[in-house]
């Protein structure tokens, strides 16, 4: 996760302390989970076909364009990073703004400490 945060020019504690021990797989009953979930499966699926195969699929190549892609919030749509900019900040136009930046960790400087919940 670290090495995915530094290659979207974040700050390894953008979200706040992470544990990879503590995640939790569980189920869901969110139709907006469902819907994001199975448009993704969509995505992996056309891209395995497109590559040749999951033996021929760079996941690095997926796992990028998975999260650049957009995804139904509300009544809009966002990217994965747009979204994370957006809690940080509380602000989505900024979040728009900063999330197009080429190199956004320079404009990163007024992040608050802590977590942003």
């Amino acid at each position: 996760m670290l090495e995915e945060l530094a290659a979207a020019h974040l700050p390894a504690d953008i979200l706040g302390r992470l544990d990879s021990a503590a995640g939790v797989i569980t189920k869901t009953a969110s139709r907006r989970v469902l819907g994001v979930m199975n448009d993704m499966a969509m995505h992996i699926e056309l891209a395995t076909f497109d590559a040749g195969g999951l033996a021929l699929l760079d996941a690095n190549v997926l796992n990028r364009s998975l999260r650049r892609g957009l995804h139904g919030h509300g009544r809009d749509y966002a990217t994965p990073l747009e979204l994370v900019l957006e809690r940080v900040y509380g602000d989505r136009e900024t979040a728009r703004r900063l999330a197009r930046h080429p190199r956004i960790e320079s404009r990163l400087d007024d992040v608050p400490d802590g977590d942003s919940d």
